[in-house]
């Protein structure tokens, strides 16, 4: 391939690639949040961070301006809805008050350039000899001034912290009286009796803004509180449940300051039924492993660049792992103390665990005391078990909400306890499924395929609405929410909850269209959804059956991660497993939380949502009625040790490349394919079949057309590499086409339905040979490298033919020799320029092809990718709509397949009917009218016998000549003056390409002659100590050609001559017309004991078979093979197209170079002279 060509094809390659992936960058438009310091605080008008009393304000000076932030500002988390609190102003600290002036003057202002800037947000601080008070407003002191006053006594005044404190825990702090006025100092009195000054306990984080321990914020020095529990008494400023002396208490004091609403009281004998061994313990039985092998806990904090900080709470959770604590509960004085003393040592055990998936192995990792569990369980159990109240209800959804964290564990103590609550529960005759009264519903007692075969879904669907009467075109579901203490948060609409860990708009989805499937696989920064995110919800998920009133329809939950009798029943990896899968109700979407072993500490695991498909098959029988929609959810944890492994950024926090993990969610909507494969392995064995009879008989071919004596055809390597190859390229010829008839009606009956006739197979990759779509894959696979088999016999053959020019010329005349004296003559030399522009003319067409590959490589680009037409291949029952998303395979193997075979089609078309007839002529038609000029035929074998033979010998006397004397052949031609150039003997006049078949004696002496010249030339290549295939690289020839080598080559060109005039009776020539077998089943004649030489005539210049213009569908079939193909393995059009286009080249490069060298090799004309 010359070099401009090469530039020209690789420029349009690249003209795709960019215009595909590019995109326009453009100034900025959004803005970025930041975490503001504890001086600043935030400007809402343009949510960027502002300095207290600083630039770019007012200059900090020496008259007692001080404003400071008091509290901590939280960064507002993007990746959910909630809000955190964030300062958006600036106070005074405590110890110093505002200066009233500041407030009504702009005194402070003055100072500077703020008045002519329009605002001004500086004000002053004045620092109190002693305290100040609440709101900032007036100094005080902590107590009378005089010391023998018995109030001074109760109070102090702590320098550091410049507030009052009572001396006494007991005593709360008096600066106003009841009527608000300013009291003449502080005082410290007692609270009334119940009560006292009490911490206030939240289960928060350091970035919620709290100073110190971040689950306790400070005290309300002027509030007197009650205990949380009525029985609950006052002893050593501690509110408890019993005396430490009351050897029979009544009460039991139960739950973790800090957690929920803190600590309360559960009467003893409830507690008996609620004691049970390791009701705090959570085992993590899907642990993503370190991807690391070698890293570990304490590699984590040791190994790093940057270690990970001893103050840090994945430290402390990471410091516990080797440390091992027994524990009897039952030896506890009560749960507070239980819980308190496993928080100070808590034994995280691992084992190694192989789960049923065949491509995944997961670590096993337990918590052995869950502050969650610890703080929850004991009082949930007890006041459902007892149920009393409305509280009591709550209790119960508690305790199943503990049960799901447990992942449905039936060995679990808090499912344990669940079942038996609901077995005690009288059966609710509202609903047919096993739901009792007063006791939440976790799971079903059917197995799935009696739950999914219910046909009690009323509501009749439609893809129209508007054009179909009592139908729906939406499906509805809504969510009944819980917190983790069981609290119910009301009813929601689902819009975009199972895309959690994701920047999503509340707004209807469009998967919730019937029909419209969708799917989204998005990147979740864990270490963020660990920090920012508040506690986990849980669902009950249900679908709104219109026609039946609106009433609710449970939508069961497959989840893969539910634990029965210590197996995992729904790791299916096939469809017969699903007959013993167990469907449940509730689940949640990720838990941070469970892990902690108290209330200040951090997660030690995090559990996340990895994959949710939300499927929906309509009932066999009405394919307008579904059966009940199913939620399937795969769980995966990692540990928090894991983010730091490679340590931390300057901040802290882990690497990003260490937290981020893929989470994906899908809607299928299907339909059972049981009678539908059926048919297609009919189909398919029918194909199967067809593929094993054309194989065959392409094989009997090939073997009579390269036998003529027995044995001829041996069973030898040749043979059998010829059976590999005929038999895949015509494995994916015929299935190419069963493929696209396949994929055809797929994307006619689902993209052009108005009713609902037909939906889409679920892909189950976990299903590994029984997903629907294996078969597909596979079968596309096959005959992608079918055809690159194919294309690589191709190449071989086609650089491996016998090509021979004949030269017809005749010497001019006699001219005297050189020799002797002068008086001898011989024939004057016939220049063998022709010949070389016959070889050029031949070199260049070995790479032209009927189509242009670039354009249809840059329309199926500009097509597919910049119309958006690729998107015609999503999961939604409408061709017009192009809204990006996911593609399916099957329609995008017939969108891609459609598109590519139509352009390609279109120029080839094109080029038959207009190009070749009114402007140009075909080049296989300017070849022989150029040959025949030039008086030079051509002999062109691909096999052992078979071949063809291009008669190009004009009635003129002479080619070698003047443009005049062309000019008059031509015109003598042009007006009927000459003889038809046709082969002298054949029937059809003026015919001058033939298929030709040889006896085995003219082949023995061809090959004799021409091994004869090929020796020649490979002595003289000896002397050449540059090997061949560098000489084909760098089109180098060897050595000039030999004397010897011309003479051989003579008697070549003499032995043809001699065949075609039939100048001698040993190697006489048949012309036979082409029958029905030759014609269309190319099956050739016989000759075991033939004489004669074959000539059919090849009025379609078929001879173009050993050359690329020849081989066109399979040019197409694999381009579109090697697209399709690769949009299976990257899901990417734009990089599909390209790789096609960098594999075309490549073989059309190969076909050229070795083309080349055959060429030279073959005809003896030097490589130089190739251009």
């Amino acid at each position: 391939m010359t070099g401009p060509h090469w530039t020209q094809a690789f420029a349009l390659a690249l003209v795709v690639l960019v215009a595909c992936f590019s995109e326009t960058k453009s100034a900025e438009k959004s803005i970025l949040l930041t975490d503001c310091a504890e001086d600043e605080y935030l400007d809402t008008s343009s949510f960027q961070c502002q300095t207290c009393a600083s630039p770019p304000n007012i200059p900090l000076t020496t008259d007692g301006l001080d404003a400071r932030i008091a509290d901590y500002m939280s960064l507002i988390s993007p990746f959910s809805s909630r809000s955190y609190t964030v300062a958006v102003g600036c106070r005074c600290a405590q110890g110093w008050i505002t200066n009233a002036d500041d407030l009504y003057t702009s005194a402070p202002c003055e100072t500077t350039s703020a008045l002519s800037s329009y605002w001004c947000d500086a004000f002053r601080c004045n620092e109190c000899p002693e305290a100040s008070t609440v709101d900032n407003t007036a100094c005080t002191t902590c107590g009378p001034s005089s010391t023998s006053d018995p109030d001074a006594a109760r109070i102090s005044f702590n320098t550091e912290t410049k507030q009052c404190e009572c001396t006494d825990s007991s005593h709360v702090l008096r600066e106003r009286d009841v009527n608000g006025n300013l009291l003449a100092y502080k005082r410290c009195e007692a609270c009334p009796n119940g009560t006292l000054v009490r911490s206030l306990y939240l289960a928060a984080r350091a970035e919620d803004g709290v100073e110190g321990d971040p689950a306790i914020v400070e005290a309300d020095a002027y509030t007197c509180q009650p205990c949380p529990h009525p029985a609950m008494v006052i002893y050593n400023n501690r509110c408890v449940c019993a005396l430490p002396s009351d050897n029979a208490p009544l009460w039991t004091q139960v739950g973790i300051e800090g957690i929920g609403s803190g600590v309360t009281c559960v009467l003893t004998s409830e507690m008996a039924y609620v004691n049970l061994q390791r009701y705090a313990e959570v085992e993590y039985t899907h642990v993503v492993p370190t991807t690391d092998p070698t890293s570990s806990a304490r590699r984590a904090l040791g190994a790093t660049a940057t270690p990970v900080p001893a103050s840090s709470p994945v430290a402390t959770a990471v410091a516990l792992e080797d440390v091992n604590f027994d524990f009897d509960f039952d030896e506890a004085e009560d749960v507070g103390a239980a819980a308190a003393a496993t928080a100070a040592g808590a034994l995280r055990g691992r084992r190694e665990l192989q789960t049923s998936s065949e491509d995944q192995g997961y670590t096993s990792y337990t918590v052995r005391s869950s502050a969650i569990f610890s703080h929850y369980f004991p009082l949930a159990g007890a006041r459902c078990r007892y149920l009393r109240d409305a509280e009591g209800l709550q209790m119960c959804q508690a305790l199943a909400n503990l049960c799901v964290l447990q992942q449905y564990n039936d060995e679990s103590p808090a499912c344990e306890l669940m079942a038996d609550i609901h077995q005690n529960r009288d059966q609710w005759n509202e609903v047919t499924w096993d739901w009792r009264q007063l006791t939440p519903w976790l799971h079903y007692e059917d197995l799935a395929p009696t739950v999914l075969a219910d046909t009690g879904i009323e509501t009749e669907f439609s893809f129209d609405m508007q054009k179909k009467d009592g139908t729906v075109d939406y499906m509805q579901f809504v969510l009944a929410r819980y917190s983790l203490n069981g609290t119910f948060l009301g009813w929601s609409n689902v819009t975009t909850e199972f895309e959690f860990c994701t920047p999503t708009q509340n707004q209807v989805p469009r998967w919730r269209h019937f029909g419209y499937g969708y799917g989204h696989t998005y990147a979740c920064n864990l270490f963020n959804l660990m920090r920012y995110f508040p506690e986990p919800e849980f669902y009950d998920m249900y679908l709104v059956d219109v026609a039946n009133s609106g009433r609710l329809y449970p939508v069961p939950v497959r989840n893969r991660n539910l634990v029965q009798n210590g197996a995992f029943p729904n790791e299916n990896t096939e469809i017969a497993e699903e007959a013993d899968d167990v469907l449940t109700r509730r689940f949640f979407l990720y838990d941070q939380v469970s892990s902690s072993v108290s209330a200040s500490d951090e997660a030690s695991v995090i559990r996340y949502a990895k994959t949710i498909t939300l499927t929906t098959t309509v009932q066999e029988l009405s394919s307008n009625k579904i059966e009940p929609p199913v939620l399937e959810i795969l769980y995966e944890e990692r540990l928090v040790a894991d983010f730091y492994r490679d340590g931390v950024d300057e901040e802290g926090n882990p690497l990003e490349e260490n937290t981020y993990v893929d989470l994906s969610f899908t809607v299928a909507y299907t339909e059972k394919y049981d009678s539908f494969w059926q048919s297609t392995a009919a189909f398919f064995g029918i194909t199967m079949t067809i593929v094993g009879l054309f194989g065959l008989l392409r094989l009997y071919n090939w073997t009579r057309r390269n036998s003529r004596l027995p044995g001829d055809s041996p069973v030898d390597f040749v043979f059998l590499l010829r059976c590999v190859s005929y038999m895949l390229s015509t494995f994916s010829t015929v299935f190419f086409w069963f493929l696209f008839a396949y994929a055809a009606y797929i994307f006619i009956f689902f993209k052009m339905q108005d009713s609902v006739h037909l939906l889409l197979p679920v892909f189950r990759e976990e299903y590994g040979k029984e997903n629907d779509y294996y078969p597909f894959m596979i079968v596309l696979q096959l005959c992608f490298f079918g055809q690159l088999a194919r294309m690589i016999e191709v190449v071989v053959v086609q650089s491996n033919v016998d090509i021979f020019f004949l030269d017809w010329e005749k010497p001019r005349g006699r001219v005297q020799s050189k020799r002797g004296d002068g008086t001898k003559t011989r024939f004057a030399p016939i220049s063998v320029w022709r010949t070389i522009f016959m070889a050029n003319e031949w070199n260049e067409l070995q790479r032209v092809r009927k189509y242009d590959q670039n354009l249809a490589f840059l329309l199926l680009a500009t097509i597919l990718v910049a119309g958006d037409v690729q998107y015609a291949a999503t999961p939604t029952p409408d061709f017009r709509d192009l809204t990006a998303g996911p593609l399916n395979m099957v329609l995008r193997f017939f969108n891609t397949s459609f598109w590519y075979i139509l352009i390609t089609t279109t120029q080839i078309i094109f080029k038959w009917a207009i190009q070749d007839r009114y402007i140009t002529e075909p080049p296989t038609h300017s070849l022989i009218d150029l040959c025949t000029i030039a008086k030079v035929s051509i002999f062109v074998l691909d096999e052992e016998y078979h071949g063809y033979y291009l008669h190009c010998r004009s009635q003129h006397e002479f080619a070698d000549g003047s443009m005049l004397e062309i000019s008059r052949q031509l015109r003598q031609e042009e007006e009927g003056l000459t003889t038809d150039r046709g082969l002298p003997g054949c029937p059809e006049r003026g015919l001058q390409s033939f298929e030709i078949y040889v006896t085995g004696e003219w082949k023995r002496q061809y090959n004799h002659i021409f091994s004869t010249m090929m020796n020649e030339e490979i002595q003289g290549a000896h002397a050449d100590t540059t090997s061949f295939l560098l000489r084909v690289l760098r089109r180098k020839s060897g050595r000039p050609v030999a004397e010897k080598l011309v003479r051989a080559s003579r008697k070549l060109s003499a032995f043809l001559r001699s065949f075609v005039d039939q100048d001698t009776s040993e190697f006489p020539i048949q012309h036979r017309e082409q029958t029905f077998l030759h014609r269309f089943l190319h099956t050739p004649p016989e000759m075991m004991n033939s004489k004669d030489n074959i000539f059919f005539p090849d009025p379609f210049y078929q001879y173009d078979r050993v050359l690329l213009y020849g081989q066109t569908w399979n040019l197409i079939l694999f381009n579109v093979l090697c697209i399709t193909t690769c949009d299976l393995w990257w899901d990417d059009t734009t990089l599909s197209i390209f790789a096609a286009f960098l594999l075309d080249r490549f073989f059309v490069t190969i076909r050229e170079l070795f083309g080349n060298a055959n060429l030279s090799q073959k005809t003896l004309v030097d490589d130089r002279f190739l251009i």
